[in-house]
């Protein structure tokens, strides 16, 4: 760069990729932030389950079989999405 606008392109360039790249780096460390929060939730339910199932004196055979269970109950929640909270289908006319 030998004239000034070509410098002042040049640090426009430069400022504009390190916001680029701070806003970039931003999202990422707020999306492991949300996965992070929800598996210490999950982890701490199920550890919670567990601690009550041993202070009930429940077999380990049936603690199993119920943690199994809970674990496979809250998957298929997590995967299916409940009609209420759809609102959009409110907006179809009934028959």
């Amino acid at each position: 760069p030998e004239s000034i606008p070509e410098r002042c392109l040049g640090v426009s360039v430069l400022a504009l990729g390190m916001v680029m790249a701070t806003c970039f780096v931003s999202s990422i460390t707020s999306t492991m932030a949300a996965v992070w929060t929800a598996n210490r939730y999950n982890s701490t339910q199920t550890l919670l389950l567990k601690k009550f199932l041993n202070q009930n004196k429940v077999s380990r055979d049936l603690a199993s079989r119920i943690t199994h269970y809970v674990d496979f109950v809250a998957e298929l929640r997590h995967k299916r999405v409940h009609v209420s909270k759809v609102n959009y289908l409110s907006f179809l006319s009934g028959p």
